[in-house]
């Protein structure tokens, strides 16, 4: 675990105090890379208080800025722990100059994260919407849960367990407790067979994108969708060039088939000064000739 590609320059580093962050945190330090520590204290446990001081304590031993900031969400959905988390990362990079942001995700997130898209109905791409990018790097995403905890245990790392990570009210619990430890009953080899699903959709989606790109360009531009080309697309085509666009919108790639299929229809048939919620963030706006995305009123 010791040849993790961030590149050069600053970046911000998420750091809950669980296991798989304290790991990335010990392995970047040795790297000499150049991080600042970001801890989002969601105030949603108890003891919540407890991660901080941890987290806080260990980059003073390591020599580490560390900055945290502390909300009360109460018990929301990992969607909206997730934005308000994002939220704080984001701002974080921008006011320290940072490059991006490096979290902590891990091989066992990406089929977890593979079922919950395929559960709330998103395309082949959800099956591959765990990885990294320009700004979000991923450089756990090879090594699996059980690898980063024997390398905690060996380095004689401290670490704290969330106890919510138990709640199966959360879909991504249930999925870790219930519907994998049932789909290996069936297949003792599933999370490796799975997983080669993902780099299969992963490497095709890829292909499709580079395809994409150029029909993207001549339909969209600057939040406004051009209707008589857009009309011309194949739906398959359309579809894709939506995904692409609310995908930018917002940095999502797990958006739902629904959705996707809502919007292509808006833009395709909507009359003149009709509006499309997108997500309470975003609206479509169409007249004659061109679709606008447009803040909405969550904006």
């Amino acid at each position: 675990m010791n040849n993790l590609n961030i590149g050069t320059g600053k970046y911000v580093l998420a750091v809950s105090g669980g296991v798989d962050s304290m790991v990335l945190l010990d392995l970047l330090v040795k790297a000499k890379a150049d991080i600042l520590v970001a801890h989002f204290n969601h105030g949603i446990r108890s003891d919540s208080d407890k991660d901080e001081e941890l987290v806080k304590m260990v980059c003073e031993g390591y020599g580490v800025p560390f900055i945290s900031q502390r909300v009360n969400l109460g018990l929301v959905s990992e969607a909206e722990a997730r934005k308000a988390r994002y939220a704080f990362l984001n701002k974080a990079m921008l006011e320290n100059n940072c490059k991006g942001i490096i979290t902590a995700h891990h091989r066992d997130d990406l089929v977890e994260t593979a079922i919950i898209n395929l559960i709330r109905g998103t395309s082949h791409r959800g099956l591959s919407s765990l990885k990294s990018t320009a700004q979000l790097i991923r450089p756990l995403l090879e090594y699996s849960k059980k690898e980063i905890r024997d390398y905690a245990e060996k380095n004689k790392l401290k670490w704290r367990e969330d106890s919510t990570n138990k709640d199966e009210r959360y879909l991504r619990n249930y999925i870790r407790q219930t519907i994998i430890p049932e789909l290996k009953k069936n297949n003792p080899d599933f999370l490796k067979d799975f997983n080669n699903v993902i780099t299969s959709a992963s490497d095709i989606t890829q292909q499709i994108d580079n395809i994409l790109k150029p029909v993207l360009d001549s339909v969209y531009k600057e939040n406004t969708v051009d209707r008589g080309k857009f009309r011309k697309l194949p739906e398959d085509v359309s579809k894709e060039v939506i995904r692409e666009i609310l995908s930018r919108l917002d940095g999502r790639q797990n958006i739902s088939t629904k959705t996707i299929e809502r919007v292509d229809k808006h833009i395709r048939k909507a009359i003149p000064g009709k509006l499309c919620d997108i997500s309470g963030d975003w609206q479509v706006r169409v007249d004659k000739q061109k679709a606008y995305l447009e803040p909405g009123a969550g904006k």
